[in-house]
This record gives structure tokens, sequence and C-alpha cells, in this order.
């Protein structure tokens, strides 16, 4: 579902062809090693959590093989389809390494550096940068305060984040898109009040559904 969620959140028009397929899968390859890796820095912090093999020293060492290994094919598969973006793709997951190396021992650090490959991916499905890399970016962090209740954000600081991130997906405050951003924050403020399990992911849905009118009706 996240896979179809950022697919649809990065597109620029709701028009899709054969390459949508193409980076449906590709996205989905991304994402899952990007899980494995997280998984693996989190290797020391998780072990006092019960049923997870990353934590094993032994099984450690097979998944860091087997990520190596599988990270090969992936980026023959993205020098395939476009080789402008296998440059890309190795400076993020040298970046990535680096900022984890650095910062994933500083305070609270941890946390956020999962969320960072969120806008990449949108910037290189969308092929730019723009405002709503940074709302989506937000807009996980929303998700992971709702979510986790271990996050090092308080819940009182989630609706804030969301107006922000909302807010960002607006291209204007004329009063078609004025009405839409009252309406989506009144549903976003009683997802966060409420706060069940569903809330983080009705989040992400609402925010999605905003993204997709923006693109689809232009004032």
């Amino acid at each position: 579902m996240l896979t179809l969620f950022l697919l649809l959140f990065s597109k620029k028009n709701l028009v899709f062809d054969w390459e949508d397929a193409t980076n449906f899968f590709l996205l989905f390859y991304f994402l899952f090693l990007m899980r494995l890796y997280d998984d693996l820095q989190n290797s020391n912090t998780d072990s006092d959590k019960k049923n997870r093999i990353y934590t094993d020293s032994k099984a450690r060492k097979n998944l860091i093989v087997l990520l190596a290994i599988l990270l090969v094919p992936f980026l023959f598969l993205v020098y395939q389809f476009k080789i402008e973006l296998l440059l890309y793709v190795i400076g993020f997951f040298v970046i990535n390494h680096v900022l984890y190396f650095l910062l994933f021992p500083v305070r609270n650090f941890k946390s956020y550096l999962p969320l960072l490959k969120y806008p990449l991916v949108s910037i290189a499905l969308l092929g730019e940068f723009n405002w709503a890399c940074i709302a989506l970016f937000l807009a996980m962090i929303v998700f992971e305060i709702i979510e986790d209740a271990q996050f090092p954000i308080e819940i009182k600081y989630a609706f804030p984040f969301a107006v922000i991130s909302m807010y960002l997906l607006i291209p204007n405050l004329f009063i078609y898109y004025f009405i839409l951003l009252l309406v989506v924050l009144s549903i976003t403020l009683f997802l966060i009040k409420r706060k069940t399990k569903r809330s983080p992911y009705l989040f992400l849905l609402l925010f999605l559904f905003t993204r997709l009118i923006t693109i689809t009706y232009v004032i």
C-alpha cells in the first residue's frame, strides 16, 4: 500500500502508462531494500524486542549479505530503466549511509532518518523538487507521531505539522482551495484527537486525497 501511495502522490497528473508499472516495481523493490537496511541499523536498539530476527548477531550477518546481493540487481534495473537516475540512486545510498553513521547515535535523529527516503522518492518520480516533497516528509512525521507512542515528538504537535503539510499542497488560497483546506484540516484534527489504530493510515489517505485533488483540479 505504501508503494501505491508514493506512486500516486508523486504523479503530476492522473494519466497512467506502462512506465508507472515499472515505477511501481522499482519503488516496491527500493522500499523493501530500505526496510531491510533500516532494520539492520536498528538491530542493537531493538535487541529487547521479541520476534525480531535481525537482532540476532548471526542472522544480522546473513541479512547484510542478502542486502548486498539484492542491491546489485536493483541497481542494474535502475540502469536499464534510466541511466541518469542510477547516479542519483547511488548518491542517495551513500549519503543516507553517511547520515546514519553520523547521526544515528545522536539524540533522536534515528527516528527521523528512515523518513528521508520518502521526499527523495517523490523527487525521483516527479523529476524535480517542489513543496509537495517537503509536505510529504512532514506528513510522514505526523503519521509517526500518531502511530508510534515512542516517537520523539509529542502528540500535541501532530496537528501543527499536519497544517503545514496540507498547506504546502495547496497551490493558492482561492475560495475552492481554502474550503478544501478547512475541510481536510477539520477531519485531520478529528483523527488526531480520536487517535485509533486506523487514524495514522486515514490521515495519509486524506493527505493523498488532497494531493490528487490539487493535481487534477487547477484553478
